[in-house]
C-alpha cells in the first residue's frame, strides 16, 4: 500500500465575542445540506456538471457545508450543567474543493 504525506496546519483562534455569538456567525456562513439527500444527490448525478449544481445548491455563501458537528460540550453539561465549558467541533468545506 501506498503512503502519502500530507501537510495540515492546524490553528487555533480565540475571540473576545461570546461563545454563541461565533457559532450564530458560523452556521450563518456555512450550508447546512441534509445529508441524506445530499448523498442520494450526488449519488444520481450523472456528469460532473450535474455534481457541482447539487454541491452549488448546498454550500453556504462562505463556500463550504457543514459535514457534521461534535458537540463535545454537550458531554460535560450532562456532567457539570449549563455552566459547563463550551465547545464544538464543526467539519465543514466544500467537495468541489477537496477532490
Amino acid at each position: 500500500m501506498a503512503i502519502k504525506l500530507v501537510g495540515v496546519e492546524r490553528f487555533s483562534v480565540t475571540s473576545g465575542r461570546p461563545f454563541a455569538e461565533v457559532v450564530a456567525g458560523l452556521e450563518a456562513a456555512i450550508g447546512h445540506p441534509d445529508m441524506a439527500v445530499f448523498r442520494r444527490d450526488v449519488t444520481a448525478a450523472k456528469t460532473y456538471a450535474e455534481l457541482e449544481t447539487v454541491i452549488h445548491k448546498v454550500i453556504g455563501p462562505s463556500g463550504l457545508m457543514e459535514f457534521t458537528r461534535f458537540d463535545l460540550g454537550e458531554i460535560l453539561r450532562k456532567q457539570h450543567g449549563k455552566d459547563a465549558p463550551k465547545s464544538l467541533r464543526l467539519v465543514a468545506g466544500n467537495p468541489l474543493i477537496m477532490k
